[in-house]
């Protein structure tokens, strides 16, 4: 009882020494106390989020929020300690894939022996084969092009983390962890400048600003959201919450008016028709529109005009830059598809130039597309990873690049014939596979894989969904009572 008394004492006197120095500070510095609040209870959060991690886990949840909420800017976060900057970002999943390897070596040749990790090995030999050519005459820029081949290495991490169920439940957590993240950072987009310009600033090849970059942060809101229809469900007692978290999320993706998002959504819906049944995909798409009537009506109601990304966030304007799409003169941003078509045809015709260039592609190294930004920043590839395999690679890397595709593609086909429907193992590899399928669409009309912030997660993501996929039975882990919606 007296160590218990001495023990309350003590947190008393914390807490009030806390209380003062808080309170000197909203007096004296305002700002600086939200700030000082803020990242105390984000510490707080994030040491009972990694609370019994083991060291590779730990480096995993940091790359992956990292990646996902940062996008770009992380992919930049570099460590100044020798001549060349060391990525932060590399150094947590590159240190964390190592210590799977000496930690989980069973697990390990486990994969090693299905036929994606086979398809995988035999791309990313062909693709050191070819930087063995090209290394010498580009040095790091063949590097930086091939990135995406070696971060396709991280399947290997993501499998590990579905080989026992105390894992798979803190990955979950993880991913709901992360996604939540998301949709906290993604409100800051309005304030995306002011964050640029008051931002640390990294980078391997050029400085660019830590924070304020939202490199398909609408993907993972569309991601997050359906991630909460479909497997927070079987965890929380009421499932109204995930359904309006999801709404939210969905809605606010409308702010960053990204066609890829318009035509992901009708994709995931489509999808759960065929793999979910109608209830499931006529609740995501209602969930949907609810998401943009409480987005529009929240602006309408406040009185309040909000600019997106490329014009005003308005039913309109929606409306005009979803025909974007199909080439309609004068609407917004429909010279960036013409823009893209134009890129394909370039890189189409370099590459058909000669036999050698057809069978086993330009290599790494040089930019395939002899355009820039608007801030002066060359643009290295046609913003198509397929097409960019296919130029890089030639038709031997594009085949053995549709081959992997495919054997995951049969997994996925299979375990969601195994899996009962409604069940917790059916949703989750439900939504892995929705997950897939969106990132192998937006990296068809984006550069997504090849950059660090988007091979990363996919390649986590995917490989723990290949892991999952090795079980015959999942169930929920940590089950609750749920009720029907």
């Amino acid at each position: 009882m007296y160590a218990l008394r001495q023990e309350a004492n003590g947190l008393l006197f914390s807490a009030l020494l806390l209380a003062c120095v808080l309170g000197v500070l909203v007096g004296q510095a305002p700002g600086i106390a939200v700030v000082a609040i803020s990242l105390g209870v984000f510490l707080v959060w994030v040491g009972h989020i990694i609370q019994g991690f083991r060291l590779w886990q730990t480096l995993t949840f940091f790359s992956l929020a990292g990646y996902v909420v940062l996008n770009y800017g992380f992919a930049n976060l570099t460590l100044p300690l020798v001549q060349t900057p060391l990525p932060v970002g590399h150094l947590c999943a590159f240190g964390a894939l190592l210590l799977v390897w000496l930690e989980r070596k069973a697990d390990m040749r486990a994969f090693l022996h299905t036929p994606v990790a086979v398809w995988l090995l035999l791309f990313f030999g062909l693709a050191c084969l070819r930087l063995s050519v090209d290394i010498p005459a580009a040095g790091l820029y063949a590097l930086r092009d091939a990135n995406f081949v070696f971060e396709s290495l991280f399947l290997f991490l993501g499998f590990a983390w579905a080989q026992r169920g105390e894992d798979i439940a803190a990955f979950l957590k993880i991913l709901g962890a992360v996604f939540g993240l998301n949709f906290v950072y993604a409100l800051t987009f309005p304030l995306g400048t002011m964050l640029q310009t008051h931002s640390p600033v990294s980078g391997i090849f050029s400085a660019v600003p830590v924070v304020g970059f939202y490199a398909q942060t609408s993907l993972f809101l569309l991601a997050g959201a359906v991630f909460a229809l479909l497997v927070m469900k079987h965890r929380v007692t009421f499932t109204t919450v995930p359904l309006l978290y999801a709404c939210v999320q969905i809605g606010w993706t409308i702010i960053f008016q990204n066609r890829s998002a318009y035509l992901g959504s009708l994709i995931v819906i489509g999808l759960l028709f065929v793999f979910s049944g109608v209830r499931r995909g006529l609740k995501v798409g209602g969930s949907v529109l609810l998401g943009m009537v409480l987005l529009f009506g929240a602006l309408w109601g406040i009185g309040i005009g909000l600019e997106g990304r490329i014009g005003p966030v308005q039913p309109e304007f929606l409306v005009q830059h979803f025909q974007s799409l199909f080439l309609t003169p004068d609407t917004p941003a429909v010279g960036s598809i013409m823009w893209r078509l134009q890129l394909f045809a370039d890189v189409w015709n370099d590459w058909t130039t000669d036999l050698y260039s057809i069978v086993f592609g330009q290599g790494f190294g040089q930019p395939l597309v002899q355009v820039s930004t608007a801030d002066g920043i060359p643009v290295r590839q046609p913003h198509n990873t397929h097409l960019t395999i296919l130029a890089r690679l030639g038709l031997v890397g594009a085949f053995l690049w549709v081959g992997l595709q495919w054997q995951i593609l049969k997994r996925f086909l299979g375990g969601l014939r195994r899996y009962r429907r409604d069940s917790f193992a059916h949703d989750l590899v439900l939504w892995c596979f929705l997950f897939y399928v969106l990132g192998l669409f937006v990296t068809s009309v984006q550069p997504w894989l090849e950059f660090s912030y988007g091979a990363i997660p996919f390649s986590l993501i995917v490989g723990f969904a290949l892991g999952v996929l090795q079980h015959e039975d999942l169930n929920c882990p940590q089950p609750v009572p749920t009720t029907r919606w």
